[in-house]
């Protein structure tokens, strides 16, 4: 009998370090809601509500007028925006940093604001493009057919197309206000003229002057994005090319380079 029992608690032991494994790694919890916002995730579909946690895999989606900010354990910030989706494709938090951070955004209107971890472990990936940040504040946007329209506030970020590898362009884009839209097998369009700017910041980009929906911790400084500004269009380069220096001012964007 003492075997019996003695088996039956390993059993029950193993079960439950097994339970424990398999639980997926929460990456972090929406502090502001509004509805319609579900996530899909590996206990099924649930509405996500204030303090509600979100786990990597888990598939967040808003209706038409559902907005979720999500605070993560890493202290990053992400706003997802009406009629959005995205999917948290990896989190491995240690301590007080993630050394793996992995976003798709399959369609909607979305802020992102880094947290704690090392810029090496960000990538957002969109139908269009592959977003690598570094210490940064930004909208960005996926339309329909997939092109993928950015806003930068602060920092800086690398963004690339998905072309296959030999073909791919690649931008460096810093400087406050810039605008960059990348069309599904197109090249690189940066917003110069400040009309046509200012006109895709109210059309396409929903917070970027209308942040009173947002916590004070999710706003962004975007009131500088009203006045002109210049930009050089960069030349295409080979990846070993020296770097040319970007013009002083706001909304710069670095050499393309192809890789």
């Amino acid at each position: 009998m003492g075997i019996v029992r003695a088996g039956a608690a390993a059993l029950a032991f193993a079960a439950a370090i097994g339970s424990a494994l398999a639980a997926p790694q929460q990456a972090g919890s929406a502090v502001a809601v509004i509805q319609a916002t579900n996530v899909e995730g590996g206990g099924g579909t649930r509405v996500l509500a204030v303090k509600g946690d979100v786990f990597m895999g888990d598939k967040v989606e808003t209706g038409k007028s559902g907005q979720a900010q999500l605070l993560f354990l890493d202290d990053t910030r992400m706003v997802v925006g009406p009629n959005s989706k995205l999917t948290i494709d990896a989190f491995v938090y240690k301590g007080s940093t993630a050394s793996r951070f992995g976003i798709t955004a399959v369609k909607g209107a979305f802020r992102f604001i880094t947290g704690t971890s090392e810029k090496q472990a960000y990538v957002i990936t969109t139908p269009t493009a592959t977003i690598g940040v570094r210490g940064t504040r930004f909208d960005f946007t996926v339309d329909d057919d997939g092109a993928t329209s950015f806003a930068l506030y602060e920092g800086g970020v690398a963004m690339c197309d998905r072309a296959p590898a030999g073909k791919r362009r690649c931008a460096n884009i810093t400087g406050a206000c810039s605008v960059v839209v990348l069309p599904p097998r197109k090249d690189f369009q940066w917003v110069k003229d400040v009309n046509k700017r200012t006109a895709l910041f109210k059309s396409i980009f929903p917070y970027a002057f209308r942040q009173a929906s947002l916590r004070p911790d999710f706003r962004v400084s975007s009131g500088r994005c009203n006045v002109t500004y210049g930009t050089e269009e960069p030349q295409p380069t080979r990846p070993n090319a020296p770097s040319q220096p970007n013009r002083p001012g706001l909304g710069n964007i670095g050499n393309l380079t192809h890789g």
